[in-house]
């Protein structure tokens, strides 16, 4: 019974990762962007690297703390849009500040 308890979380977040859609955001303002996660909530962004531009770079983003899973935090980061290098958005990063010892 035990390992049947142990898949069934992990067989969700499987599925969960799967399903998480990809946007090229190629062509998108930063305020696009924004709107885009403030809709989806989460979403794996996909751009082209400003230092490398035959690299295609790509991460999940999130709108905020709410998407982050427990032991996570969302942090700042950003992502070059069509208006600027820069345009601020989110991602879920681990963080033991919140773990009991």
């Amino acid at each position: 019974m035990k390992p049947i308890a142990i898949a069934i979380p992990l067989l969700f977040l499987v599925v969960q990762a799967q399903a998480q859609e990809r946007r090229d955001i190629a062509g998108l303002s930063c305020a696009e962007v924004q709107a885009l996660l403030k809709q989806d909530g989460t979403t794996v962004i996909r751009y082209r690297s400003i230092f490398n531009l035959s690299l295609t770079r790509y991460d999940l983003y999130v709108s905020g703390q709410k998407q982050c899973g427990p032991g996570e935090v969302a942090t700042g980061a950003g992502v070059p849009t069509t208006d600027t290098d820069y345009c601020p958005v989110h991602k879920c990063i681990a963080s033991n500040l919140f773990v009991a010892r």
